[in-house]
């Protein structure tokens, strides 16, 4: 019971921590240390129960830091688009490239022949940092993607003649399902360099059935982002231009 209650305390401690680190992310306006500030709390915290052998505990704790991560960014960015755009690494850029797609309906976003490549990329990158960095680079990686995303999502609302439309849409289903993914494929890749450092035995057990949920969710992504895409592009056209 004891253990319970400490765990929803740090839970709540990272979503107050990642709150936070958006706070003092703005105010300071450097690109490179939002990402470091996003990670602060959470990513310790994965490491110490994953050192512990507690996985699923890891990795609700993960999750609830995406969460956190995709109300938070989104919301904040909303309140402070000027600072937010001087903030956020890759924010401006994407934000153009997907409003350049929205308004003419052509674009890498509804493209599998330019997006599916990318992807690819991004998850190749993505475990070969999870190995060698027992998921430290990788997170922040994955922390980089979600806050230019969040900017792209804030950008949306703001620019929308109906603002709940992009609230409930803004953030792709599709995207949704990725970064469930990466985080599932974050935590349980962090672990290998962990053992290899303790020269301790990996030994999965049943979270082996995760890994197959990450590939599964990263191969549906790219099903329904093919699928939904141009739709998603033509309902935003009409709320924006």
């Amino acid at each position: 019971m004891k253990d319970s209650k400490r765990l929803y305390f740090f839970n709540f401690l990272i979503i107050l921590s990642t709150f936070f680190s958006y706070i003092f992310g703005i105010l300071i306006r450097n690109k490179f240390l939002l990402p470091i500030l996003n990670i602060s709390f959470s990513y310790p915290f994965m490491i110490y129960l994953i050192s512990r052998g507690k996985r699923r505990e890891a990795l609700k704790s993960m999750l609830i830091w995406a969460l956190s991560l995709i109300i938070f960014g989104t919301a904040l960015f909303s309140f402070f688009p000027e600072k937010a755009e001087c903030t956020v690494i890759k924010g401006k850029e994407y934000r153009d490239e997907m409003f350049e797609w929205i308004r003419t309906g052509v674009g890498r976003e509804s493209n599998p022949k330019e997006f599916i490549p990318q992807h690819l990329l991004h998850i190749t990158i993505f475990i070969i940092l999870s190995l060698i960095s027992s998921s430290f680079l990788s997170i922040l990686m994955g922390s980089v993607m979600v806050n230019y995303m969040n900017f792209y999502v804030s950008q949306l609302i703001l620019h929308s003649k109906n603002k709940i439309i992009p609230i409930l849409l803004g953030w792709h289903f599709w995207s949704l399902i990725r970064v469930l993914s990466f985080v599932i494929l974050g935590v349980l890749l962090s672990e290998p360099l962990l053992c290899f450092i303790k020269r301790k035995k990996l030994e999965m057990g049943k979270e082996k059935a995760l890994i197959l949920v990450s590939i599964a969710g990263l191969i549906l992504d790219i099903i329904l982002k093919i699928l939904f895409a141009p739709l998603t592009g033509n309902i935003f056209r009409k709320l924006i231009f």
